[in-house]
């Protein structure tokens, strides 16, 4: 959109728009529960149930969500480590070398892909309706972030901006005089598709007192989400639907918390005793005993201390003694209720987000697994949609300003084997088909994920076994299974011999060569 001069000062005039106030209440919710701040301001007093005392108290002992949000996104890791995909740009070949370069770092060392995971997710979630931004500086083009508390007015077509204008960067006062009164002088950024405008506003005038070239042919920006709340008119986060649930546990959690600090520990009493030291008069030798303090009554414990009981003498004395001292319990039940009620609201948290819950079993860890693995992959699989649509965007505006018409536009797929089920989950289900004769490739399949999940933080045995699924002879049967095959006893010694084969050779040695060379070798120790 290319604005007019009237357009630009009176964008740059406007009060803060409407839909960005609603914004920024949303975007401070959801850093409240990713990042832990302003905790202690959302925790307001319960009226008729808590004093001021308490609710302080309560503030400074509250856990924020910061774990719990972090646990909650934890599928969308796998959107970073999923093998496959495709991400091509159509450049010349003499370009694509250099170009690579520049994409392998965007800024501080970050390839885009290291950036989208390491910056713009986290402003995904906590900032949706911000912008990614690209800035040029020494005639290098880098990506920031504009918060949605930067920004003044921006109109939208689709997730890109038609225009966008920037909260003042700079406000200058000038001193009252007898003659003058004093006067604030803002200045603000205005940018559309044409131009960078610089505006100077002050007692409701506005003055364009700068204007620099956009390079880039249109407002080079993206919005950070493209999730709509279609009844606000604003983008949301992907824990947007969330928030209540988070904000119910926060609360429950803080309450829990204080009665623990307050109720979790058992109070100690007992009768009365008299002082061993004074006899109960409160004084030894005319002077205030110091062991009781005056008071008659021994205040302190001592291990020399005997508490001495009389046996009983008839049949229908008591055998045990009467108690003389002991334990008033903490209410564990309202504590266990707490504890309950909080695990109830993370499971509702979790099939909110994921359209499945998670099972644990007492050997496993917090995390556990998903009951139903297929709604977190089409959730995971929506999400990467958005990842791919940024990538892109990235991907292009680098090109285009880089290579200008020699750029072609792109190709951006990312893999979507996505890891959600653990290695032993996947063993479980391999070893459950296997028994049930399933048919090869679905063996094969299933194999495959075994070992991508396994080794997923180690490439290169990833690698390994992968490319191992191809070259060992009938590798879903057992060596008894295949003697008995009606198949040539060259095959057989294959199978035979392929444990003590497959010790020669070396990970790398493996990954290195060839299916058909390896099997070569395989079959020439084998068989001599």
């Amino acid at each position: 959109m290319i604005l007019t001069i009237d357009q630009v000062t009176a964008i740059a005039k406007a009060e803060v728009d409407s839909w960005i106030k609603i914004a920024r209440e949303d975007s401070q919710k959801l850093r409240m529960h990713f990042y832990g701040t302003n905790t202690d301001e959302f925790l307001t007093k319960i009226d008729g149930l808590e004093s001021e005392a308490q609710i302080k108290l309560r503030r400074d002992h509250a856990i924020s969500n910061i774990w719990l949000t972090e646990n909650l996104l934890r599928p969308t890791d796998t959107i970073w480590t999923s093998k496959g995909g495709a991400i091509k740009p159509e450049l010349p070949d003499t370009s694509i070398e250099a170009f690579e370069r520049v994409v392998k770092n965007i800024k501080g060392g970050l390839s885009i892909k290291g950036y989208l995971k390491s910056v713009w997710f986290d402003k995904f979630v906590t900032d949706p309706n911000g912008l990614l931004f690209i800035e040029v500086k020494d005639k290098k083009a880098f990506p920031t972030q504009k918060g949605i508390e930067k920004i003044k007015n921006m109109q939208y077509n689709g997730v890109a901006p038609d225009y966008v204008c920037f909260e003042p960067d700079v406000i200058l006062e000038s001193q009252e005089t007898p003659t003058n009164k004093k006067n604030t002088h803002k200045f603000v950024w205005v940018v559309d598709e044409i131009n960078y405008y610089r505006v100077k506003i002050w007692n409701g005038g506005a003055t364009i007192t700068k204007v620099i070239l956009n390079s880039f042919g249109k407002v080079p920006a993206i919005s950070n989400s493209s999730l709509i709340d279609t009844d606000r008119k604003i983008f949301i986060s992907p824990i947007s639907k969330q928030v209540g649930l988070l904000d119910k546990y926060l609360t429950n959690n803080s309450v829990k918390e204080i009665h623990q600090f307050l109720h979790g520990y058992p109070i100690f009493w007992e009768y009365v005793q008299r002082c061993n030291v004074c006899k109960g008069t409160g004084k030894v030798n005319a002077e205030i005993c110091t062991s009781c303090n005056g008071t008659g009554n021994s205040t302190k414990k001592d291990v020399s201390d005997q508490r001495k009981l009389k046996p009983p003498k008839n049949a229908d004395d008591p055998v045990i003694a009467p108690n003389v001292a002991g334990y008033v319990s903490p209410d564990i039940a309202s504590w266990q209720e707490q504890r309950a009620e909080l695990d109830w609201t993370n499971n509702l948290l979790y099939f909110s987000m994921w359209g499945t819950t998670i099972e644990r079993k007492d050997n496993e860890t917090a995390t556990g697994r998903f009951i139903d693995v297929q709604p977190v992959n089409n959730k995971v699989n929506a999400i990467t949609d958005i990842v791919e649509v940024v990538h892109k965007f990235l991907l292009d505006i680098f090109g285009e300003y880089y290579y200008s018409e020699s750029y072609k536009g792109s190709t951006v797929a990312y893999g979507r084997r996505f890891l959600i089920e653990t290695a032993d989950q996947v063993w479980d289900k391999y070893l459950t088909a296997k028994k049930e004769k399933s048919n090869v490739g679905a063996l094969d399949q299933l194999l495959e994920q075994y070992y991508e999940s396994e080794y997923q933080n180690n490439e290169m045995l990833r690698l390994y076994y992968l490319k191992l699924i191809k070259i060992e002879p009938f590798i879903h049967e057992s060596i008894q299974e295949v003697s008995a095959m009606v198949i040539s006893e060259e095959k057989k010694n294959e199978k035979i011999f392929y444990g003590d084969w497959i010790k020669t050779k070396m990970v790398n040695e493996v990954i290195d060569q060839t299916i058909d060379n390896l099997k070569s070798q395989l079959k020439t120790y084998a068989n001599g």
